[in-house]
């Protein structure tokens, strides 16, 4: 719009009669030239209001998204990846991440730290089979759930509240009971609520 003003006021400070002469002169030997000249005006316009409604919906897309509740905590949470199996020790991952934890948790400032192995609003997922005690699943029914392996803590580190149950411990590793925490859809589903 700035760019197209500089013209505007060009035009509206030219002498009327001397723009009508130029014109007359051309009219004769110019048409094509006129009609090229509406026609990228006329695109020039369509490409204009285009991007502002492509704009002004992005717009709104963002207040949306600031106003809209994710399920857990936004402020004052940061988040890091790693991928230590670039190292070429993938053995040594829990170690690493444990250590890690306990080093970012001794930080001035930090009040909870956990890990998990898919971040937050990555895109990625991972799923795996489930079998529920007393459940016969349907011929053909998707036995999948999503999963994602996180630490201690997790739950309280990310402000997401538990309706019912307890938040994993450390005390529950490789040599403890298999533990779960599912989502209330998961529950309503096979536990019939």
């Amino acid at each position: 719009m700035l760019f197209g003003l500089v013209p505007a006021f060009q035009a509206a400070s030219a002498s009327t009669s001397s723009v009508l002469k130029d014109q007359s002169a051309s009219v004769a030997s110019g048409l094509g030239q006129a009609r090229l000249r509406k026609t990228l005006v006329a695109a020039q316009l369509a490409l204009s209001l285009v991007l502002l409604a492509a704009s002004g919906l992005f717009l709104r897309s963002l207040v949306n998204l600031m106003s809209h509740d994710p399920g857990f905590r936004t402020e004052n949470v940061v988040t890091f990846a790693i991928n230590p199996v670039l190292n070429g020790n993938s053995g040594q991952t829990a170690a690493l991440v444990d250590d890690l934890r306990h080093r970012a948790a001794s930080l001035p400032g930090v009040l909870s730290v956990a890990a998990s192995s898919i971040g937050t609003f990555t895109g990625d997922d991972r799923a795996s089979n489930v079998s529920i005690e007393g459940y016969r699943p349907r011929e053909e029914e998707d036995m999948d759930a999503n999963v994602n392996p996180v630490t201690a803590s997790y739950f309280a580190t990310m402000g997401i509240p538990l309706l019912a149950g307890r938040e994993f411990a450390d005390s529950d590793g490789p040599a403890a009971p298999k533990v779960a925490i599912v989502n209330e859809t998961f529950a309503k589903k096979f536990f019939h609520g």
